[in-house]
């Protein structure tokens, strides 16, 4: 497995997107999560991060774990506008990590469902599908 990290703001480096792909390309463009983990935005929560992450992982898609603005930090939409530029940014990295750019999905939890459900309904750049866990 390969893994990286892109920061999503130059000015914040608690906002980034980590990038979990195979370490060999296969034949096949995998379909993509991006996992919002929940916290109230007052944190964000490790129990809805990299465990979720390495499940999908293990079920043969790539996978995107965003770490996204809390506490003061979200204020003015930050947060949505942080998960609508991850989104775009998986998509426009398709070919780089063999990624099929119409089968990108998010998933979050608590206040990262409410992220995925505006991303998936208000975003320029919206997901294929939302699974939306207990979502705010």
């Amino acid at each position: 497995m390969i893994t990286n990290r892109i920061y999503l703001d130059e000015t914040k480096d608690d906002v980034y997107l980590e990038v979990f792909v195979p370490d060999k390309l296969t034949h096949h463009k995998s379909p993509a999560i991006l996992v919002c983990p929940g916290g109230g935005y007052s944190f964000v929560s490790p129990r809805e991060a990299e465990p979720i992450v390495r499940r999908f992982f293990g079920e043969g898609m790539n996978a995107y774990l965003l770490n996204y603005s809390i506490k003061e930090r979200a204020k003015d939409y930050a947060p949505l506008i942080q998960v609508a530029k991850a989104i775009k940014l998986v998509r426009e990295r398709a070919a780089v990590d063999n990624t099929d750019p119409k089968k990108i999905y998010v998933i979050g939890f608590s206040a990262g469902g409410h992220l995925c459900a505006t991303a998936a309904t208000m975003a320029k750049n919206k997901p294929a599908a939302a699974i939306l866990v207990y979502p705010a």
